[in-house]
């Protein structure tokens, strides 16, 4: 987000740059405010990592963003922190939350370097693959697919909160299912959740794949 003067364009400056999209933007200009109330938010933000607001009562309080969450409850909570799911990995400084198998993959997947800490065990599987507590390697196409690729099972593992990749589709079983399998007739998910009547009939094929009549993707040129 920028700021520059509203008719010369001058003075042109950053404000800030965050990995969420805002979705809303307040304006308050100075006038507005009741001069009679001090401004509990003017110094410092009020200590708030985030939102600093003033209260009925002319105090603050802090509040997360959405999908954020607050390491306390109540008007002095001043703290907010992505809120990652269980198979999400979340930075230590960055508002950021990776997939849990970016964690110690050899790549700095946070800014702050946090994924890769010293103790991370050895690395044997190539970047990019999920590596199993075994050692074995997976691709992350195959975890949570319902099947133990790791012979330690460590693939299956909190799949009711792992985000599947664009390419799958989520099971209501938490199952990640490739795209292509979705209303082929068969149930692929195990609790019929890719054969539901009404996501079939108003499903659209992505560009350069054919819709047959039940709903099914299919490559053009087959």
């Amino acid at each position: 987000m920028y700021k520059a003067h509203g008719l010369d364009g001058s003075d042109f400056q950053l404000l800030v740059n965050t990995t969420h999209r805002p979705y809303d933007l307040h304006v308050v200009h100075p006038y507005r405010q009741d001069t009679r109330v001090s401004n509990p938010c003017a110094t410092n933000n009020g200590d708030c990592s985030h939102l600093c607001l003033l209260t009925i009562n002319g105090q603050r309080e802090c509040k997360c963003p959405d999908n954020f969450e607050s390491v306390g409850i109540g008007i002095n909570s001043h703290k907010c922190f992505p809120a990652c799911t269980s198979a999400q990995y979340r930075c230590d400084t960055s508002e950021k939350c990776i997939p849990i198998y970016w964690k110690c993959d050899g790549v700095n997947d946070c800014p702050d370097g946090s994924d890769e800490p010293d103790t991370c065990p050895p690395r044997y599987c190539d970047a990019g693959y999920f590596q199993c507590v075994d050692y074995g390697c997976v691709k992350p196409e195959y975890m949570c697919d319902g099947d133990n690729d790791c012979e330690d099972g460590s693939d299956e593992v909190n799949c009711d909160d792992y985000p599947c990749l664009d390419s799958q589709f989520k099971c209501n079983n938490g199952k990640c299912l490739s795209n292509t399998w979705l209303c082929n007739g068969i149930d692929e998910c195990g609790d019929g959740s890719d054969e539901e009547e009404g996501m079939c009939s108003e499903r659209t094929c992505p560009v350069g794949n054919f819709q047959c009549d039940n709903g099914r993707c299919i490559p053009s040129n087959w």
